[in-house]
């Protein structure tokens, strides 16, 4: 089997692509505008690209999967800062056709949903962004459902949690967590602590994607994939301390409106069909803690 994933160079990518080497009988294309340098190039064959349908054209021949995570998260609040995700996409699933590839992989997420009365969210609801990467990733995913069905092939969608791993380069609430508590230093929690947010393990994001491109099954399928709890910020402080054994206790500033909503998607679809439990906020960073260590 040969299996190409874009976005190769990046957080998701480059664990995606160390999860692909540990099977057998893999050819793997690693696809990325620049190439990365962590992985023996005797396993990976890598391939430069710009995303064009003309440089997808030459490069794809053979593939029997995409793995798609090529995809920018934007900067300046402009839906024209996502457009390229869209671009890109239909470039994939246009040369998908024109090559005879049968099968993408492509990384969606929870950002696609918002109505808080519908919480946990099942994947047939009706998608309801509120931010402009959750309509560009909605947009992509009807993208891939729209080709798929002109064209014959499948899909397989991965509305994916916030994603915990030490090497994510936006340095977000948990990183700063982890920092200071490896620094024996105190916790600062502001807000009420109401709000429950649902994150998955990178190494378990990395085998998902792995596990689906290798699947072989006739159905598109749509899936969930997060830890089966949500989790509020106060409890997330609390877990953090307890397993990087920092003995200062958390500033909890309760008098703060919280600015954000919950987010927790129903996952059981996930694990039936995959037959994978993810790991617990608890058990993620104890993995966590031996890589820094």
């Amino acid at each position: 089997m040969r299996v190409a994933i874009t976005g190769a160079g990046g957080f998701i990518g480059s664990k995606v692509l160390k999860k692909l080497m540990d099977y057998e009988g893999i050819d793997i294309l690693a696809l990325s505008r620049e190439r990365y340098d962590g992985v023996p190039l005797n396993k990976v064959r890598w391939g430069r690209t710009d995303y064009s349908v003309n440089s997808l054209s030459g490069i794809l021949g053979n593939v029997d999967v995409i793995i798609h995570l090529a995809a920018t998260r934007g900067t300046q609040g402009l839906i024209s800062d996502y457009h390229v995700n869209e671009i890109i996409t239909e470039n994939i699933l246009l040369v998908m056709n024109k090559l005879n590839i049968k099968h993408i992989v492509f990384a969606s997420s929870i950002a696609v949903y918002s109505d808080i009365t519908k919480i946990p969210w099942q994947e047939n609801i009706c998608l309801q962004p509120k931010t402009l990467y959750g309509i560009s990733k909605a947009s992509c995913e009807y993208l891939c459902i729209f080709y798929a069905h002109k064209f014959k092939f499948r899909y397989t969608i991965l509305r994916i949690a916030q994603v915990l791993g030490i090497e994510e380069r936006r340095k977000g609430m948990m990183n700063n967590f982890i920092e200071s508590a490896c620094l024996n230093k105190q916790l600062i929690v502001n807000g009420r602590s109401v709000a429950k947010r649902q994150f998955i393990y990178v190494d378990d994001l990395a085998k998902t994607f792995v596990l689906c491109a290798i699947r072989q099954y006739e159905e598109s399928i749509i899936l969930n994939v997060g830890m089966q709890e949500a989790y509020t910020n106060l409890s997330i402080a609390k877990t953090v301390n307890l397993v990087f054994e920092n003995s200062n206790s958390v500033d909890y500033k309760d008098n703060i409106d919280e600015s954000i909503d919950s987010s927790f998607m129903d996952t059981h679809h996930y694990i039936s069909v995959l037959g994978l439990k993810p790991k617990t906020m608890k058990e993620a960073l104890y993995e966590l803690k031996k890589q820094i260590n």
